[in-house]
C-alpha cells in the first residue's frame, strides 16, 4: 500500500458557476483554501468541510539531451496543479522531484548527493527520459558493490539515469513502488550530436527491457517534445486515477438500495416513454403512427478504426503506422492485431466492419476509455443512442445488446452541455423538464460505482470549434477521468471531430458504415410492418401485406441505381418509405424526395385521413422557410423560444395570403406536422436535415447566393449548400459559382466541395466558369474554373477549354491543354485538334547531363496512362538532407499527381481482364503476369506477397480502401503497398513497352533504349520538391491551409491538384500533404523498411518539409499513403547509373 504525505490544498479553489456560493454572491476567497463546499439541492443549505490533500512525488531521470521534455513534463506537472483542475478533484496534488531545484550543492559523488536528499524511498512515480546519450559513469566501485555500484554485478554504473532507474527497479519489484514510466525519443540524431559509444550504450541499455531482458518492462516512444508531453500527460492521468487514495463510500444498506428503487423506476420508465418511438418525422404523437424504435431498429455496422490517441501526440502516420499501437504502462488496452480482428470479424483484415453492438462489448470487455461513433448525416447516431437507452432502461441489454451489465443509462445531448458544469449537474439540467424530483447523489451513486452508461449525442453539434473543444475535455474530466468504471459512447459526425474537438485518450473510433442491401430490405419490413399493424390491425393478413410491400419496394430500390444509392443512409430510406407509402411512387433526387416528404407531412397524411389541413403545404413553406434560414444563420442554433418565433413570424405572415392566428399555427405544426415541433416555450425542427433542407429553399427562393458563399465548406452550411445547389425552378448552381469564383479564397479543401456542389447540381451550367475564364484575372479563381470544367466534361465545356488554350497567359493555356489531353479523347472530333494544339504549345528544352546535350519536353502526356501529365525535373547537384553530402540527380519526369483512385482502378481492371481499351490488347494478361514474376524475384518478399496464380492478383493488389470519403476518381488512391506501388509502376513499364514507343533524342545512339516507370528515388523526390534550396515544395513561407492539406483541417484526401499555391516552380501538385509518398529505396540500408515522403491530411506541418520522411514494411498500407510515379529514360536512370 502506498503511503502518502498529507497538506493543505493549494490557493485558489474557485466554485463551479450555478453552486449556492455563488447563486448568494459569496466570495470564492471564502472558501478557497482548506475548504471546499457539499451543496444540498433538497435542503438548500451549504455546508463547508476542510479538505485533505495527497502529495504524490514524481522523480525526473534524464541525460542532458533532453532538456525540453523534461522542461515539459514540469509544466504538465503544473498543470495538473491548477486549482479546479484534474488533480483538485481528486483531491491530490503532484511534486515534481527535480535535482535542479530539490538538491542543494553539498560536498561528494554527484549522484550520491542527489540520492541521498532524493531518496527511492520518497519516490512515488519514476519517470525517464532518453534519446540519444546514455550519459557519463557516477564513480564508485568498479568490482565490489557500495556507494555508485550496481547491486547486481558490482560494477560502478554507467550513467546517472541508469543508478537510479536501477534503484528504482529494485525497489518496485519489492514493494510495487514507485511506478516506473520509460520513455525514448525517436527522432533522427544530428550528425554533430552523435557519440557512437553513447548511442550504443543506450541500445544496450534499451534491450534489458524485453521480456529476456534484466528489467522487462514497456518504453514509451516519441518523436517531438508536443507528443512527448501528450503522451506523458495522459500516462499520468491514467495512473494516477489509480494512486488516488481510496475515498469510496461505505456500501449502500439494504435499507437506502430500497429506497432507492422507486426513483430509479421512475427515471427509466420516463426514459422509455420519451424515446421508444422512431425519431423520425411524423410519427412522434398518437396522431402519427407510433411505431417502436425496437422494432423497427436493423443493426448497424461499422468499421473499427485505430485506436484514437491522445490529442497532439501523434502524427497520422504514426497512428496509421503499426498494426498494434503504443500502449502505456498504465494501461491494460488490447490493441487491434490481427488476432483481435479474427474474433470479431472472422479475418484479419483492417477494413471489414463489426456491429455496433459487437464493438460496444469488445469495448467494455478491455480498458478502453470509451467508443467515438462518426458519421455522415442521418446515418442513424441518434437512432443508435436511443436504441442503446431503451435496451438499458427495458432490462434487454443482455438479450439485445450481449451485455449482461444492468447499466443506468444517461444519454445527454452535448449542444446543451455546460462545460462549466461538472455532469451531475447537466444531468440533472437535461431531465429538469420531466419533473423528475431526483438529486445528483442518485446519480453519483451509480456513476462512482460504475453501474452507468454515458450516452452523449452529437459532438458535432455544439456551436462553434472553440466550444467543441472545450466540451471535449469536459467529457475527459468530468466523464472518463472522474468516473473510470462507467463506459462511455460518444456520436459526431465527421465534420464536428476534427482538430482540438478530437477527444484525449484511447478510445475505438467506429466509423458507421452505410446500409447494405440486407439491412435496407429488413428496415423496409420492419417498417412497413409497424405502419400496416397500427393502421389496421395486427394481425397475419397484415404482416404479410407488409412484407409483401415492403420486397415490391425494395425491388423498385434495386433496380434504380440512384434510389439505391440513397437508400443506404437510415434517413433517406425512412424518407423512401414514407413518400412510398404516401404517394406510390418515388423521386430519385435528395431534394425532391425531402419536397415529397414535407408535402406528406405538411399536407397529403391529414387529406387523406379526411382531416381539415389549416395550412396546405406550400403555403407552410412561405413560412418555415424563412423560419429556417433565420434560425440556421446562428451556428449550431436548433432551438428557439415561442416568444422570439412569434415576433419573427409576424412580417412573414403576409406571404400566405390568409388570415392565420400565428399561435394556432404553431400548435397545429407540433400536433400535426411532425416537421416543426414545440416543446413547453422552446421549438425546433424535429431533425436537422429539414431545417437545412427548408434554409436551401429559402436561399434559393429569394436569390441569395452570398449567404452561401460567405459560408462556403463551413461544416454548419455544408448540407445547405449542396441541397441549394440541387434545386430548380429557378436553379441558383450559376449565381452561386458566379459569385463564388469572385470570391478572394485559395483554400484548396474548398475546390473539393466545390466539384461537390456541381455533383449535386441536375443542371451543370458551364457559363460562369466560362465567364471566369474570360474576366478574371487572379490566376487561382481561373484554375479553379478550369477544374470545374473539367469535372463537368460536356461537349460544351471541352469547347470552352478550347478556346482557353489561346489564352495569353500562357500558364492557364497549358492548364487548359493539360485538361483537355485529359478528357476530349473520348470525342473522335476533337483528336485533330488536340494534335494541331500539341504542335502549337509544344516546346523543347536543352538538358546538358554528363556532358551531353539533350532536347526533351517540359512536360509529357503518358498516353498509357489516360493521358496523365508528368513534369520535366532538370538534373542537378545539391546537398542530400540524409547524407549532408552532395548528389546528383538526372533530369527524369515526375507525375504531376499522385496516383488517383481512377487511375489505380484501371489497372485493376486489366488484372481482373476487363477494360477493353487498345492499349491492354497490346499486353496480354499472360506476358505481364511472366514479367512480374521475373521482377519479383529480385526484390525480397514480393513474390510471396503476389503469389504466382494472376488470377488471386486483383485481389491481392487492389486498394484495401473502402472508407467512401477517400474512394472519388480523384482523390489519391490509398491503402497501398509497396509492393502494389510497384506492381502499378511495372506496368506501366510494359503498357509502354508493349506500344512500341521509342524516346525521341538529339543523339540518335539511345534510340534503343527504353522508358521506365517506377517510384522515386528519396534522392530524386527530395531535389523535385526542394530544388536544394527550398523548405517547401512551393518555397520558404510556413505552411497555411491555402498551400496544403494537414493536420486534419479538411478531415479527409481532397482531389489531386487543389493546392496551386502550394505547387512547386515546376508545377508539381501535392508534393506536401494530403498523402505520403512510398519511395522506392529503403529508409536504411539495415532494415527492409521503404521511406516515405511527403506528410499527410492526417499530419503535422513538420512533416512537410522536404526534408521530412518516414518509413513503412513494403507489405503495409495506411489511410494516408500513396505512391506518385516517374518516368525516366533507361540511360538516364539513376538505378543504373
Amino acid at each position: 500500500m502506498l503511503q502518502f504525505m498529507k497538506e493543505s490544498p493549494p490557493p485558489g479553489r474557485y466554485l463551479n458557476k450555478g453552486t449556492a456560493a455563488h447563486k448568494h454572491n459569496c466570495s470564492s476567497k471564502q472558501l478557497a483554501g482548506r475548504y471546499v463546499q457539499i451543496t444540498s439541492q433538497n435542503r438548500g443549505t451549504l455546508v463547508t468541510t476542510k479538505k485533505n490533500y495527497t502529495k504524490i512525488r514524481l522523480f525526473i531521470a534524464s541525460p542532458g539531451d533532453v532538456t525540453p521534455e523534461r522542461d515539459r513534463l514540469l509544466k504538465v506537472v503544473q498543470e495538473f496543479n491548477q486549482p479546479n483542475g484534474f488533480l483538485d478533484d481528486l483531491g491530490v496534488t503532484l511534486q515534481a522531484l527535480d535535482w535542479r531545484s530539490h538538491v542543494a550543492p553539498l560536498m561528494g559523488r554527484p549522484e550520491a548527493v542527489v540520492l541521498e536528499q532524493l531518496p527511492v524511498e520518497s519516490w512515488d512515480i519514476f519517470v525517464g527520459i532518453m534519446w540519444s546519450r546514455f550519459g557519463t559513469p557516477t564513480g564508485g566501485s568498479t568490482k565490489l558493490a557500495g556507494a555508485g555500484a550496481d547491486p547486481q554485478t558490482g560494477f560502478s554504473f554507467d550513467s546517472g539515469t541508469q543508478e537510479e532507474f536501477t534503484l528504482a527497479y529494485h525497489a518496485w519489484q519489492k514493494t510495487q513502488r514507485p511506478q516506473i514510466l520509460f520513455y525514448h525519443c525517436i527522432r533522427d540524431i544530428p550528425q554533430r550530436k552523435l557519440d557512437i559509444d553513447q548511442y550504443q550504450r543506450l541500445k544496450e541499455f534499451l534491450k534489458e527491457f524485453s521480456p529476456e531482458g534484466k528489467h522487462p518492462g514497456f518504453v514509451q516512444e516519441f518523436e517531438t517534445s508536443d507528443d512527448f508531453a501528450s503522451r506523458v500527460r495522459l500516462d499520468l492521468e491514467r495512473l494516477l486515477l489509480k494512486l488516488r487514495p481510496a475515498s469510496a463510500p461505505p456500501p449502500a444498506s439494504a435499507v437506502q438500495t430500497v429506497a432507492r428503487e422507486p426513483a430509479r423506476q421512475r427515471y427509466l420508465e420516463t426514459m422509455i416513454k420519451t424515446h421508444q418511438h422512431l425519431p423520425v418525422a411524423g410519427f412522434e404523437t398518437n396522431l402519427r403512427i407510433p411505431i417502436p424504435l425496437e422494432k423497427v431498429y436493423v443493426t448497424l455496422k461499422a468499421r473499427m478504426n485505430e485506436l484514437e490517441h491522445a490529442r497532439g501526440e501523434l502524427d497520422s502516420s504514426a497512428r496509421k503506422r503499426d498494426p498494434v499501437r503504443h500502449k502505456t504502462s498504465a494501461s491494460s488496452v488490447e490493441p487491434l492485431t490481427d488476432q483481435v480482428r479474427q474474433r470479431l470479424t472472422g479475418t484479419t483484415q483492417s477494413d471489414q466492419t463489426v456491429s455496433v453492438q459487437q464493438a460496444l462489448q469488445f469495448a467494455l470487455q478491455r480498458d478502453y476509455d470509451g467508443l467515438v461513433l462518426l458519421g455522415y448525416p442521418g446515418a442513424g447516431k441518434t437512432t443508435l443512442t436511443k436504441y442503446f437507452l431503451l435496451c438499458f432502461a427495458g432490462n434487454k441489454a443482455e438479450q439485445q445488446l450481449g451485455m449482461p451489465q444492468p447499466f443506468l443509462p444517461i444519454l445527454l445531448s452535448l449542444r446543451d452541455i455546460d462545460p462549466e458544469l461538472p455532469l451531475t449537474a447537466n444531468i440533472l439540467a437535461s431531465l429538469q423538464k420531466y419533473h423528475l424530483d431526483l438529486s445528483e447523489e442518485f446519480f453519483l451513486h451509480y456513476l462512482q460505482e460504475g453501474r452507468a452508461i454515458l450516452l452523449l449525442d452529437g459532438l458535432d453539434e455544439v456551436p462553434t470549434e472553440k466550444k467543441r473543444a472545450q466540451v471535449s475535455q469536459w467529457i475527459h474530466h468530468q466523464a472518463h477521468l472522474a468516473f473510470p468504471k462507467c463506459p462511455v459512447i460518444v456520436t459526431s459526425r465527421f465534420s464536428g471531430y476534427r482538430g482540438e474537438a478530437i477527444l484525449p485518450g484511447y478510445y475505438l473510433r467506429l466509423e458507421i458504415q452505410d446500409y447494405g442491401m440486407p439491412e435496407v430490405q429488413q428496415f423496409l419490413e420492419n417498417w412497413l410492418i409497424g405502419v400496416e399493424t397500427h393502421v389496421h390491425e395486427d394481425s397475419d393478413y397484415w404482416r404479410q401485406q407488409a412484407k409483401s410491400r415492403a420486397e415490391n419496394l425494395f425491388q423498385r430500390i434495386e433496380a434504380a441505381p440512384a434510389l439505391r444509392e440513397l437508400a443506404v443512409n437510415p434517413l433517406m430510406l425512412q424518407i423512401i418509405a414514407l413518400v412510398h407509402r404516401d404517394r406510390g411512387t418515388l423521386p430519385e433526387r435528395r431534394v425532391e424526395l425531402y419536397k415529397e416528404c414535407t408535402d406528406v407531412l405538411l399536407e397529403r397524411w391529414d387529406k387523406a385521413k379526411g382531416l381539415e389541413v389549416l395550412l396546405s403545404a406550400a403555403q407552410a413553406r412561405q413560412l418555415l422557410q424563412p423560419i429556417a434560414l433565420w434560425m440556421h444563420s446562428v451556428e449550431n442554433r436548433r432551438e428557439v423560444s415561442k416568444a422570439e418565433l412569434l415576433e419573427f413570424m409576424q412580417p412573414h405572415l403576409g406571404r400566405i395570403k390568409r388570415e392565420v392566428d400565428p399561435e394556432e399555427l404553431l400548435q397545429n405544426w407540433q400536433e400535426r406536422s411532425g416537421i416543426f415541433k414545440g416543446e413547453g416555450d422552446i421549438y425546433f425542427f424535429h431533425h436537422l436535415s429539414f431545417q437545412e433542407y427548408l434554409t436551401a429553399e429559402e436561399i434559393r427562393n429569394t436569390r441569395q447566393s452570398e449567404i452561401l458563399v460567405k459560408q462556403f465548406d463551413q461544416a454548419w452550411w455544408r448540407e445547405p449548400t449542396l441541397l441549394a445547389m440541387g434545386l430548380t425552378n429557378p436553379p441558383i448552381f450559376a449565381d452561386f459559382m458566379r459569385v463564388l469564383l469572385r470570391a478572394n479564397w485559395r483554400d484548396g479543401a474548398r475546390v473539393d466541395f466545390m466539384l461537390k456542389c456541381i455533383d449535386e447540381a441536375l443542371v451543370k451550367d458551364e457559363a460562369p466558369f466560362v465567364n471566369a475564364l474570360k474576366r478574371l484575372k487572379r490566376y487561382e479563381a481561373r484554375y479553379y474554373a478550369l477544374l470545374a470544367l473539367k469535372h463537368i466534361a460536356t461537349k460544351a465545356s471541352i469547347s470552352a477549354l478550347m478556346s482557353i488554350t489561346s489564352d495569353k497567359n500562357r500558364r492557364i493555356a497549358k492548364e487548359a491543354y493539360a485538361i483537355l489531353t485529359q478528357v476530349a479523347n473520348q470525342y473522335y472530333e476533337y483528336k485533330e485538334i488536340l494534335e494541331m494544339l500539341e504542335i502549337e504549345l509544344s516546346e523543347k528544352v536543352d538538358v546538358i547531363f554528363r556532358h551531353k546535350t539533350y532536347e526533351l519536353s517540359p512536360r509529357i502526356f503518358n498516353p498509357v496512362e489516360l493521358n496523365a501529365e508528368y513534369i520535366l525535373i532538370k538534373n542537378g547537384k545539391y546537398k542530400y538532407s540524409v547524407t549532408k553530402k552532395e548528389v546528383e540527380v538526372p533530369p527524369l519526369y515526375f507525375a504531376r499527381y499522385p496516383v488517383t483512385n481512377k487511375l489505380y482502378n484501371r489497372f485493376v481492371s486489366y488484372l481482373v481482364g476487363k477494360g477493353g481499351e487498345e492499349a491492354f490488347a497490346n499486353l496480354p494478361l499472360g506476358r505481364f503476369a511472366e514479367s512480374l514474376r521475373a521482377k519479383a524475384k529480385g526484390i525480397k518478399g514480393f513474390t510471396e506477397y503476389m503469389g504466382n496464380d494472376p488470377k488471386k492478383w486483383p485481389e491481392t493488389f487492389k486498394s484495401k480502401m473502402d472508407d467512401k470519403r477517400f474512394l472519388g476518381d480523384d482523390q489519391p488512391v490509398l491503402r497501398v503497398t509497396w509492393f502494389d506501388a510497384a506492381a502499378y509502376c511495372h506496368w506501366l513499364s510494359e503498357l509502354q513497352g508493349a506500344r512500341g514507343s521509342s524516346p525521341e533524342l538529339v543523339d540518335g545512339k539511345e534510340q534503343d533504349e527504353h522508358i521506365i516507370y517506377r517510384l522515386p528515388t528519396e534522392q530524386e523526390w527530395e531535389w523535385a520538391a526542394g530544388g536544394g534550396k527550398r523548405k517547401y515544395p512551393w518555397g520558404n513561407e510556413e505552411p497555411d491551409e491555402n498551400r496544403a492539406n494537414y493536420e486534419e483541417k479538411v478531415g479527409k484526401t481532397t482531389q489531386v491538384g487543389s493546392y496551386p499555391v502550394g505547387a512547386t516552380p515546376e508545377g508539381l501538385m501535392d508534393m506536401a500533404g494530403n498523402v505520403w509518398e512510398w519511395m522506392e529505396n529503403k529508409y536504411n540500408t539495415e532494415s527492409q523498411r521503404r521511406a516515405v515522403r511527403g506528410g499527410s491530411w492526417f499530419g503535422k506541418s513538420e512533416y512537410l518539409a522536404f526534408a521530412a520522411r518516414y518509413h513503412n514494411l513494403p507489405v503495409l498500407q495506411w489511410y494516408d499513403l500513396s505512391f506518385r510515379v516517374v518516368c525516366v529514360y533507361s540511360f538516364f536512370d539513376t538505378l543504373k547509373l
